[in-house]
């Protein structure tokens, strides 16, 4: 094969990277639009003699009201992440940055709202769950409390 060196140093450097052009990937532009996560950096690595499509970099946080679910989130990408995407999280910023081709744009986006999505449920089952939790807490002191008064009326 006949590679072109300045484009690998271009492409592994970061040297000539452009800026998210203005007609994204509709695929890309579902997921920057999309309330739940907040778009940190995207650029396109444009297709030459290295990569014959146009490569996205996308850094992404949790938009401000749900970072706190960072882990959670980081487990869901962990423990079902298909081989072929790559997703890195990085704890100390509380990002994550992916990497992907335009031709799988659609597949990375698709697998990113299924997780977002469980996102979303599992927030809303811990919520449940902690209301739940008090809920029963406080019936047992009630309860705890009826039964006391019922041995000293006896």
């Amino acid at each position: 094969m006949n590679y072109n060196f300045v484009n690998l140093f271009k492409a592994v450097s970061g040297f000539g990277k452009s800026t998210v052009p203005s007609k994204l990937n509709p695929a890309v532009d579902r997921l920057v639009k999309n309330k739940l996560v907040s778009i940190a950096s995207l650029s396109v690595t444009k297709a030459d003699a290295i990569f014959h499509v146009d490569r996205f970099n996308l850094t992404f946080t949790l938009s401000n009201e749900n970072a706190e679910h960072f882990v959670l989130l980081r487990g869901l990408l962990e423990f079902s992440r298909p081989k072929t995407i790559k997703i890195i999280s990085n704890s100390t910023d509380k990002t994550f940055r992916a990497a992907f081709s335009e031709k799988d744009a659609d597949h990375f986006v698709t697998y990113l709202e299924t997780i977002l999505n469980r996102l979303i449920r599992e927030i809303k089952f811990k919520k449940s769950l902690r209301a739940l939790i008090a809920f029963e807490s406080k019936v047992k002191r009630e309860q705890a409390i009826l039964y006391a008064d019922l041995k000293l009326s006896a």
